[in-house]
């Protein structure tokens, strides 16, 4: 489905996170606008759709496994000369299934990272939900 000029796309992902600190993240292809760069799952909403329905669709079309969505982590508005996202983000962690990369054609590596070694070539949209995943765990 390709973006209509005059309307914003909403799209959802998941800041997924393990028992050891740690946060999932996939490389994008050369063949995504975003090529070479570190992202989270997820993607756009479809009419009809909730927004955990797409969560969990995307997230398992993307790495093959079954989440459990957690607290809301931040909204994102991306506004360009050809595009308007907004983007909502959640924490989640793996209920199910075997991680693996199931869009290879989109994704080039899957990775585990812990917040003190994250790689540079983050998407704005990764690190943005990291930076308020910081802040959400000093609440906590």
């Amino acid at each position: 489905m390709t973006q209509r000029a005059d309307t914003p796309s909403i799209g959802t992902g998941a800041l997924i996170t393990n028992d050891h600190g740690e946060v999932l993240l996939l490389l994008r292809s050369e063949n995504h606008q975003d090529s070479n760069q570190w992202s989270k799952p997820g993607g756009r909403i479809e009419f009809g759709e909730t927004i955990e329905a797409a969560l969990r669709r995307e997230v398992m079309e993307e790495i093959g496994c079954e989440i459990e969505i957690g607290d809301f982590l931040h909204i994102m508005q991306n506004i360009g000369e050809k595009w308007h996202w907004i983007y909502l983000t959640y924490l989640a962690k793996i209920k199910s299934g075997e991680l693996k990369n199931l869009e290879p054609a989109k994704h080039k590596d899957l990775r585990w990272f812990t917040l003190d070694n994250l790689p540079e070539n983050l998407t704005s949209g990764a690190r943005l939900s990291i930076l308020e995943y910081k802040k959400w765990l000093k609440k906590k």
